[in-house]
């Protein structure tokens, strides 16, 4: 099992910001705050969060400040470094600074990983696990380990909120996942789908767990990865 952490994601590259919310919200963790390296401080004032992935090289100010302010204001934050510096004496400074881990880029998604696992440990969070879809044997198995059997469709259904994470998906979308079909101009084809995957699976979980979301498609109710992930 994983803790949940809430997540403050600090970054001005658009494309490895949305890679991290990607890789954390897959993970079952809780994005709070996207943050583009401008306004960055005040930006973090009132977000309740436990880590925070904190770029260095940001267009306004220098993440070394903003690792050194929010330590002094928030010191039960964990701080993850995520930069291109990689010299020993940078390495050094992002710990003084306050760094719990220093990571550089590339990020190594796997190291990341086990950082956020060794944070959640540290902070004694409560752990949730997530449900976990195997596409090979067609099948979701919930928190406690019981299988669900899933049909074709219903295995593309759930992969596509798998891609997803808490991001509500598209209506469209979820109908290409399930692809091409006899009842393929049908209205009813997505609700019927969505309806039969919701009896497979909410008698094993207390909460809803195909949500929809109004204008903007449906979501899973709970952490979700793929079982090779």
């Amino acid at each position: 099992m994983s803790s949940v952490l809430r997540c403050a994601v600090i970054e001005d590259s658009d494309a490895l910001r949305e890679d991290l919310c990607f890789f954390l919200r897959n993970r079952g963790h809780r994005v709070v705050l996207e943050n583009n390296g401008y306004d960055t401080l005040a930006g973090l004032e009132g977000v309740s969060m436990d880590v925070a992935l904190l770029d260095l090289g940001l267009p306004e100010v220098d993440g070394l400040v903003i690792a050194k302010a929010l330590r002094e204001a928030r010191p039960d934050v964990a701080i993850v470094m995520v930069t291109a510096r990689s010299g020993p004496g940078d390495r050094v400074l992002g710990w003084r600074e306050g760094a719990d881990a220093y990571l550089v880029k590339p990020v190594d998604f796997a190291e990341l990983d086990a950082v956020l696992q060794s944070v959640g440990r540290r902070l004694g969070l409560r752990s949730e696990s997530a449900w976990r879809l195997d596409e090979a044997s067609q099948e979701l198995f919930s928190p406690e380990g019981r299988p669900v059997r899933l049909s074709r469709g219903e295995t593309a259904l759930v992969a596509a909120f798998c891609e997803a994470g808490a991001t509500p998906v598209s209506q469209q979308r979820l109908l290409d996942a399930l692809g091409k079909g006899e009842d393929d101009l049908s209205p009813n084809r997505l609700p019927a789908a969505l309806n039969r995957l919701r009896k497979k699976v909410d008698g094993l979980s207390e909460r809803r767990l195909v949500v929809a979301v109004r204008g903007a498609g449906y979501r899973f109710g709970a952490p979700l990865h793929k079982a090779d992930s």
